[in-house]
């Protein structure tokens, strides 16, 4: 009787222990959302993941030259075509997400990185893409424009200068020195400048 019972209890166990290995086996299906549907050259995209039961994520970019994602979920969209970005979760609880998203190239992607003082001058760091067919180191006379500054609206830039060379396709951040000013009197926590695309 007592083998019996040593058994019962051993197949018991041998039970729960295969139901448990099948429950850890399959995966909770993870969502993964992103704060733009605008998946152009050069801009970047904030995503974030949810799972029911999971707190943090492993992040992958099944083309990283298309599009490169942070451990913290950022995008940076590089050149056009298609790349999958999947979630994995890294805790006890497995769970899976992808995302498919199209890359495009858009010859008006331009959108401004950040205005800031350097000694006493004004500079402005904008994210141009290179809708050329040459990479591009230096750009000639560019028209600038300029909100959240008072008194100023717009400028001409003499050039701006690239840290390295965009090549053809790809975007990349060029700097213009805009204007002197006296850095103790101006505030640039508001400021916003733009290149204006080549006609």
């Amino acid at each position: 009787m007592k083998k019996f019972l040593v058994l019962i209890m051993a197949l018991m166990l041998a039970l729960s222990g295969v139901a448990v290995a099948t429950a850890e086996e399959t995966p909770v299906p993870a969502t993964i959302a992103l704060n733009t549907s605008s998946y152009i050259v050069g801009h970047r995209a904030e995503a974030t993941a949810t799972a029911e039961g999971v707190t943090g994520f492993q992040w992958k970019s099944s083309a990283p030259k298309i599009a490169s994602v942070s451990a913290k979920g950022v995008i940076q969209f590089k050149k056009p075509g298609q790349v999958t970005i999947t979630v994995t979760a890294k805790g006890k609880v497995k769970a899976v997400g992808a995302v498919t998203i199209d890359v495009v190239q858009n010859s008006n992607a331009i959108e401004t990185s950040r205005v800031y003082l350097k000694g006493n001058y004004v500079y402005a760091d904008i994210l141009y893409t290179n809708a050329g067919d040459k990479p591009v180191k230096k750009l000639g006379k560019t028209e600038i424009t300029v909100s959240g500054i008072e008194g100023h609206s717009a400028f001409t830039a003499k050039s701006g200068m690239a840290k390295k060379a965009i090549k053809a396709g790809e975007a990349g951040y060029v700097t213009f020195k805009l204007m002197k000013v006296n850095k103790a009197e101006i505030d640039l926590t508001k400021a916003v400048a733009a290149m204006k695309p080549a006609a």
